[in-house]
């Protein structure tokens, strides 16, 4: 099992390989969506099925974010919780995330979900990535 210790020193190597491996795997439009929607620490853990499943169970927790326009309002916020426009470059939405996401395991900001402790953030972007697959399949 992985400790606390090593998720963040490979969360922060992630934070260098995530665009390259984003730019690689990326769709054409809706690029807001599929960059909010791909947590860049554990797709690199995680195959779509899982990312999927703690989506849906964290939408299931928290009905209140089960919609695509919330999801995508929580995550467009920068580190002191200012909004980030969408049309904002991609690269800087992503060094976002990626702060949100070492905020808020610095301050105890995580949820236990399938047995992964993750970060609020990256609950929200995996219940982004399953309702944008849900609504995909539509």
């Amino acid at each position: 099992m992985i400790d606390r210790r090593s998720f963040l020193k490979i969360s922060l190597l992630s934070v260098t390989a995530f665009p390259l491996l984003h730019t690689a795997c990326s769709k054409p439009d809706p690029k807001l969506t599929s960059t909010l929607s791909l947590p860049g620490t554990l797709i690199q853990f995680c195959d779509s099925t899982t990312l999927h499943e703690i989506g849906s169970a964290y939408r299931q927790i928290r009905p209140e974010e089960d919609k695509l326009e919330t999801l995508q309002k929580l995550l467009l916020r920068d580190s002191l919780g200012n909004e980030i426009k969408s049309t904002s470059d991609i690269q800087f939405i992503q060094e976002a995330i990626q702060s949100q996401v070492a905020g808020d395991f610095q301050n105890g900001r995580t949820i236990k979900i399938n047995g992964w402790i993750i970060s609020i953030t990256e609950a929200r972007q995996c219940a982004l990535f399953s309702l944008s697959q849900t609504s995909s399949q539509d």
